[in-house]
Order: C-alpha cells, then structure tokens, then sequence
C-alpha cells in the first residue's frame, strides 16, 4: 500500500487550463450570437464534442478544432495563441482520469481544480475529505460502495486513498492550500464506524485545527438550519492571482451530495453559496470553544 505521508507535494494537473479553455469558448460563441449545434457545425464538430469542450470534460483537445474556433468567433492573433496554449496544458493527462470508473466527471474536474485553488471554505455535514483519518474514510466508504450497485468492494481502497491523496494540498511544504473548514455538531457525534475510529478521529482534528493552513470551527445545534433551511456539503475554491498576460480564474463553488455533484461559477449563484457561507461563519463557535466542544464529544467515546 502506497505510503502517503512521505509525499508533500502535488503536481499542477491541467483541469485549470482546460476549465479555462472552456469558458472562453462559451464567452466566444455568445458573443458571436451563435448556437452551440450551429457553431459545432461549422467547425465540423458533433454538438456532443462542443459541449464537452465548454464544460471542460473533454480530455482530447484537438489544437485544429480549437484554432478552427477561434477563427469562427473572430478571435485576434494574440487570444488565439493563448487559446492555442491552453489546449496544449490540457491535453496532458490527469492523474484523477486513473479514477474515472469510481468518481463522477464532475468530481474529478473539482479535485484537479482543488490542487491548484489557494484556499477552500468547506461547509460539511460530516468531517470533510480534507480532515478525514484513514480509518474514519474507510468506515464511511466502505458503507457507500456497500449501498452502491455500481461500485464494487474493491472500490473502497481506491476511493480511500483518492481521499488521503487529496490531503497534500493543505499539507506540502510549498504554498499549501488555506482551508477554512466549518463543520455541523452533528458530524461529532454520528458515529462513523467504532468508538475508537471517531476517537481517533476527533483528535485529528484537534491536531489539525493548530495547522498554519487550517482553520476549524463547528457550527452548532443551536444555530438551527443556516439561512433557514438544510443544505448539503458544499466547497468555495478561490485561485490565484492571475499574473500578467493571464486572464483571473473566478471562484467557483462545488456542491457534493451522495447522489449528484455540481459545481457552478456563474456570478448570481456563487453570490448565493458566498452569502450562505459568510452566515454559517457568524453562527458558528469559535475556534478555541470548537476545540473545547470536540475535547468534551472525545470522552464520550472513550465510555
């Protein structure tokens, strides 16, 4: 079994490229007022392949397709160069594509993207990926691939250390990922798995709460349901600076549920997930009242 903890750092994938490819696509065909069936016509593209170009889901990146494009939608020299590079970076393969067959597309276009984010909110019904022990992981994959008929038992191992590969971006050495991690009071005491594995795994988060790169708090009972109603697991991802002659990478918010995941960056709906967590963050404990709660929750499972 693969030793995880010896690895800090996580290569750059290109699912920032590719995402980027497709949203100047999509930007490019509005403005040229043309449909997506006309457009893909014109370039001799089924409509099927344009729609995987401006979700970001297409891995093979056709330079020909895409500077064919550029020319339709009246593209300059210099944006089609850019265009033109951005096709190559993501054409390289990603190491989530290995996955394929066991996660969502979807999924994996958040994982590539989450390598490269510089800080998460994380939202979570129960104790997020990021902050998960392997045996916590385990006992809660294993019950998801027991209850999926598409998934078998040898899914869980891969699922698992998918999972504690994901963790890298708040732990390497070099520029780790911010996450700022709230997390329901009921994830303290559903039980995942035994007794000692939700020790355990609440003195991980003790431990992880000290991080430099996490900040951890509980959002508790009392609050009630935030913003009035229930609502699933959801991430915001904000990226980097865009350098000179880059164009800047908005964030995005990514909602996770057991039957379906969606992401969404357009503006009206990242506004509504950017409100919904600045309320979770006002109803929630503080940093140092979250570790007094889950020292409190640790003895009732030490019984």
């Amino acid at each position: 079994m693969t030793d995880h903890s010896q690895a800090e750092e996580s290569p750059r994938i290109p699912t920032l490229p590719r995402r980027q490819l497709a949203r100047i696509l999509r930007d490019g065909r509005d403005t040229a007022g043309l449909s997506i069936a006309r457009a893909a016509m014109l370039v001799d593209l089924s409509k099927a392949a344009l729609q995987r170009y401006e979700t970001g889901r297409n891995a093979r990146i056709s330079r020909p397709h895409i500077r064919a494009l550029c020319e339709l939608y009246e593209f300059d020299s210099e944006r089609t160069k850019f265009m033109l590079e951005l096709a190559e970076a993501a054409r390289q393969r990603s190491q989530t594509e290995n996955y394929g067959d066991i996660i969502s597309d979807t999924f994996q276009l958040f994982i590539g993207l989450e390598t490269i984010a510089v800080k998460q909110f994380s939202y979570s019904l129960i104790v997020p990926g990021l902050l998960q022990t392997r045996a916590y992981a385990e006992a809660i994959t294993r019950k998801y691939v027991e209850e999926n008929d598409e998934l078998t038992v040898l899914a869980v191992d891969r699922l698992v250390n998918l999972r504690i590969d994901r963790q890298r971006t708040i732990k390497r050495s070099v520029d780790p990922m911010r996450l700022e991690a709230i997390i329901d009071e009921a994830a303290l005491y559903q039980q995942v798995g035994s007794a000692d594995i939700m020790r355990e795994q609440l003195s991980y988060l003790l431990d992880m709460s000290q991080s430099p790169s996490v900040t951890l708090r509980v959002h508790p009972f009392s609050a009630g349901f935030p913003l009035g109603i229930p609502n699933a697991t959801f991430m915001i991802l904000d990226f980097p600076e865009a350098q000179s002659g880059e164009i800047p990478e908005p964030p995005l918010a990514f909602l996770e549920s057991s039957w379906s995941d969606a992401y969404m960056n357009d503006a009206k709906t990242l506004e509504q997930y950017i409100k919904f967590a600045e309320s979770v963050r006002k109803e929630s404990y503080s940093q140092s009242d979250t570790r007094k709660i889950i020292r409190t929750v640790i003895k009732r499972y030490e019984k």
